[in-house]
């Protein structure tokens, strides 16, 4: 899924596709539950950075 949405930005945008685009996880990836309410109070933007 990751790879069509990385060549669809390319294509979105009239650049070139790669042939071998990298569609890597960028640091660790740890999924948090969806769910209404699953907010965290006083998380900032800058929490977020890598």
């Amino acid at each position: 899924m990751r790879r069509l949405v990385v060549n669809s930005v390319f294509w979105g945008l009239g650049l070139e596709v790669p042939a071998q685009a990298n569609v890597d996880y960028i640091g660790d990836y740890k999924p948090s539950m969806y769910s209404f309410k699953g907010y965290k109070k006083g998380v900032k933007p800058s929490d977020h950075k890598l």
